[in-house]
């Protein structure tokens, strides 16, 4: 599942202009303003592919810089249509029947504003979907199974494999 914000207007607005796919509903926001939260490599490749219709993209990343692909990055930083607000968390998507801005909060200053928006991306990661195997395997804080190299989990005969497993590096 597409990790949530969990904040006011968020749900309310859903298809109305809050989206979770830059690469399904582009075509929608041709012209407009839109935001994209998220500072990861899916936030960053949807600042750079909404750019492409949109009137103006507006990067909003909680931490002090994005930390995608270098030459996502540099695509994001050459585009006069994207701007980015470091150290920014949204507190709450604006509208009644869509989306019309967004609040947020300078997490070093504290300083609120609103952003006029027609649309806000939310690009903030996945959530595993584990839920049904909760009694039966080991999850770890974020709900990923946990296995050992080779996928099993601590039941006999039960592997995990996938999505629901956290990523790994292997060497070969």
């Amino acid at each position: 599942r597409k990790r949530r914000l969990g904040i006011p207007g968020e749900s309310a607005l859903e298809g109305k202009g809050v989206s979770f796919s830059a690469t399904r509903d582009h075509d929608a926001f041709k012209g407009k303003r839109v935001c994209v939260v998220g500072g990861g490599d899916s936030a960053v490749e949807g600042s750079l592919t909404l750019a492409k219709v949109c009137e103006s993209v507006t990067l909003i990343v909680r931490s002090d810089r994005p930390k995608g692909r270098r030459e996502w990055l540099d695509g994001v930083s050459q585009n006069n249509r994207i701007s980015v607000r470091t150290n920014t968390l949204v507190t709450e998507i604006l509208g009644e029947s869509s989306v019309t801005g967004i609040t947020v909060s300078n997490s070093k200053t504290g300083e609120q504003e609103s952003l006029e928006a027609d649309g806000v991306f939310i690009r903030v990661g996945i959530t595993p979907n584990s839920e049904p195997f909760r009694d039966q395997v080991t999850l770890d804080r974020e709900g990923y199974i946990q296995t050992d190299q080779k996928q099993r989990t601590p039941i006999p005969m039960v592997y995990a494999a996938g999505d629901i497993c956290r990523p790994r590096c292997f060497s070969v």
